[in-house]
């Protein structure tokens, strides 16, 4: 089923303006929400914060899971010293307008997904 862009952007900035992890280069520095807003990078989302922020929005819009994988964009949650002593795979970047895609087409596509935020052009394939 495909959505209106312009509600499904709209509703997603709500759903993202509720994130209670911004990351704490927003404590000093206010961005504006935009297609190119890294979930980890620029909100800080990690752990347990992203799996029920991705629930959330999977709920809230209907997505269906597709080939979405967890820890292909976050990190679980972990205690502060961890990270230091443990070899991590590099993440994949998770941006609010692959989600505004996703909630468009309704299923989580990897490969479309990525095509679209490496071109950082996410309005062609709206």
């Amino acid at each position: 089923m495909v959505k209106k862009s312009l509600d499904i952007w709209e509703s997603l900035l709500k759903l993202a303006e509720d994130i209670p992890t911004f990351g704490v280069r927003q404590l000093w520095k206010k961005h504006p929400l935009t297609r190119q807003t890294d979930l980890v990078a620029d909100l800080g989302l990690i752990g347990d914060d992203a799996l029920e922020f991705m629930e959330k929005y999977a709920n809230a819009f209907g997505v269906k899971s597709g080939d979405y994988d967890y820890l292909s964009y976050f990190d679980p949650e972990q205690l502060w010293l961890l990270p230091k002593f443990r070899k991590t795979k590099k993440k994949h970047i998770i941006t609010l307008g692959m989600l505004e895609l996703a909630a468009k087409n309704g299923v989580w596509n990897t490969e479309f997904l990525e095509i679209a935020r490496s071109k950082n052009n996410y309005e062609t394939f709206l």
